[in-house]
C-alpha cells in the first residue's frame, strides 16, 4: 500500500505500511520508507532533509509558528485588518491622505510594532524606500534619522547615490539644554551651521523628489514615540514635514507608534503634528483572538479542539501578548496532532506565569500610595471615577493628583479615559491585582482650615 502525505504524517494514519512523502515546503524529493507505529512517541513522523543514503527524521511536532515576546510580529496579524488596509489606502492615495503621516497609540502587547513591521513589508514589496526609528531616551534623533534617509535611498534606488552626491551629509547633533543643535555640510562648501529644520528639509526634499520621480516613496516608521522628549527635535520634524509633504507633496509616509500618552508628545511641535491623527490600537475580539490562534496552527497541519480554543479565548482577554504566549505553551504541550483541553489548560498557564512575571515587577516599582491606588481601580470596575477612587482611599482628588499622575505618565498602568474617568492601562492587570493582599495606607494629614 502506498500513501501520500504532505509534511507531518500524524499517528492516525501509520501501521507497518510503505509511505511516499512529499514536503514543498522543505522542497524534499519523494522518499519511500518503511515506518512502524513504535516510532511515534507522540504521533508524528516529521520529514526534514534526506542526506545521500538516509532520511532525516524526528518524532517531534513542528517549530511553534508563535511569536511570543515583545516586538515580534505574528504569524497572522489578526484584528489590524482595517487599520493596515487604510494605511495602504493612504500610501496610494499620496501626501493629501490624512492617513499619510499617523499615530498608532496603545498599550503594551497590543501589536504596535507588528503593524509598523506589516507597513514596513507593504512599502518594501511596493518598491518604496523604508526607514525604521526606534526613539531612545536622551538621546538625539535627527542624526540618526537623516543618515539612515540617504542611505535607505541610495539601497533601494542604485541611482540614487549620484543624485545625493551634492549632499555631503555630515552632520553633528548635540543636546543642549534640551535644544538640539546640528550643522550640516554641503559638499564643496565651508561647514554652514544649520538649524535641525533645515537640515531635515534639505535632505527630505533630496530624498523625496527622487523617490516621486522613480514612482516610488519613501516611508519612515518612529517607534517608541512617545519616549521622545527632545521638543526641539520634534519641532524640527514637523517644520520639515509640513513643507515637504503636504506643500510640495512629495511621497514621504510618516507613521509614529508609542503608549497612549503619544499625543502629549507633539504639543508645542506646531499645528502640522499636532492636529496628526492618532489610531488607539484596542484588545482583540474573541473572534479575531480564535484567528490569531486557529491560522498558525492549520499552516502546520495542527488543529485546535473547540473546548481548547475557546478556553484560551476567554483566559487571553484578547490581550495580543498573552494569545502569543498561550498559543506557543499549547503548541508545546499537544500531543498528537491536536491541540485538545489539557494542552490548553497547561499552556495558558504557562503563559499566565510569564505575563505575571510583568506585572509584578511593575508592581514592585511602586510605593504603598502608588498601590493602593492601583488596587482601588482594579476593585471599582471597569472605567471609575476618580472621585470613586479619591473617597475608597479616604483622601481628596487633590491629595491624589501626584500619584494618578506618576500612575499615568511614569508608570504607565493607568490612563485616563475621560474626564474624571481612569481605567488600567495592561489588559489583565486588574484581575491580578486583585488578587494581591489589600494595601493598607496610613491616613493623610488633616489640614487645618483657616479662621
Amino acid at each position: 500500500m502506498v500513501t501520500s502525505f504532505q509534511g507531518v504524517i500524524p499517528l492516525a494514519y501509520v501501521d507497518p505500511i510503505r509511505i511516499v512523502v512529499w514536503n514543498s515546503r522543505w522542497n524534499s524529493p519523494c522518499h519511500c520508507l518503511v515506518v512502524s507505529t513504535s516510532i511515534f512517541l507522540r504521533g508524528f513522523l516529521v520529514v526534514r532533509r534526506k542526506t545521500s543514503q538516509s532520511l532525516v527524521v524526528s518524532n517531534n511536532p513542528p517549530e511553534s509558528p508563535y511569536a511570543p515576546g515583545f516586538g515580534f510580529t505574528p504569524p497572522y496579524l489578526a484584528g489590524r485588518d482595517a487599520v493596515l488596509a487604510q494605511i495602504k489606502r493612504a500610501l496610494d492615495q499620496g501626501p493629501r491622505s490624512p492617513w499619510y503621516i499617523h499615530g498608532i497609540s496603545g498599550d503594551r502587547g497590543v501589536g504596535k510594532t507588528s503593524l509598523l513591521n506589516a507597513i514596513e513589508v507593504h512599502a518594501a514589496k511596493a518598491g518604496w524606500s523604508v526607514v525604521s526609528l526606534q526613539v531612545v531616551p536622551g538621546e538625539p534623533q535627527i542624526h540618526t534619522l537623516a543618515r539612515d534617509l540617504v542611505s535607505a535611498a541610495t539601497s533601494t534606488w542604485g541611482k540614487a547615490a549620484a543624485f545625493l552626491k551634492d549632499i555631503d551629509i555630515e552632520l553633528t547633533v548635540g543636546v543642549d539644554l534640551k535644544v538640539a543643535k546640528a550643522e550640516a555640510k554641503l559638499s564643496g562648501k565651508p561647514g554652514v551651521g544649520k538649524p535641525p529644520s533645515i537640515v531635515l528639509r534639505d535632505i527630505l526634499i533630496a530624498v523625496g523628489s527622487y523617490a516621486k520621480d522613480q514612482g516610488g516613496g519613501v516611508l519612515i516608521t518612529i517607534d517608541e514615540a512617545h519616549e521622545w522628549n527632545t521638543a526641539g527635535e520634534i519641532a524640527a520634524l514637523a517644520s520639515a514635514l509640513q513643507l515637504v509633504v503636504k506643500r510640495k507633496n512629495f511621497p514621504i509616509a510618516v507613521y509614529f507608534a508609542g503608549l497612549l500618552n503619544l499625543s502629549t508628545v507633539f504639543e508645542g511641535a506646531g499645528t502640522f503634528l499636532e492636529r496628526m491623527g492618532i489610531e488607539e490600537l484596542h484588545v482583540l475580539t474573541p473572534e479575531s483572538t480564535r484567528l490569531a490562534l486557529i491560522e498558525p496552527a492549520t499552516e502546520k497541519g495542527i488543529r485546535f479542539d473547540r473546548e481548547a480554543v475557546d478556553l484560551l479565548i476567554a483566559g487571553c482577554e484578547g490581550y495580543p501578548y498573552l494569545v502569543q504566549l498561550a498559543g506557543n505553551f499549547s503548541w508545546q504541550e499537544m500531543n498528537g496532532s491536536v491541540i485538545d483541553l489539557a494542552a490548553a489548560t497547561k499552556g495558558l498557564a504557562k503563559a499566565r506565569i510569564e505575563v505575571e512575571k510583568l506585572y509584578s515587577d511593575r508592581w514592585e516599582k511602586l510605593t504603598v500610595l502608588e498601590r493602593a491606588y492601583v488596587h482601588s481601580v482594579a476593585r471599582l470596575g471597569e472605567d471609575p471615577t476618580t472621585s470613586d477612587v479619591a473617597k475608597s482611599l479616604k483622601r481628596t482628588q487633590q491629595q491624589l493628583g501626584t500619584t494618578r499622575d506618576a500612575l499615568i505618565n511614569e508608570h504607565r498602568l493607568l490612563r485616563a479615559t475621560q474626564r474624571g474617568h481612569i481605567s488600567l492601562a495592561l489588559p489583565g492587570f486588574g484581575s491580578w491585582v486583585t488578587a494581591q493582599p489589600r494595601v493598607r495606607t496610613s491616613a493623610p494629614a488633616r489640614v487645618k482650615k483657616a479662621k
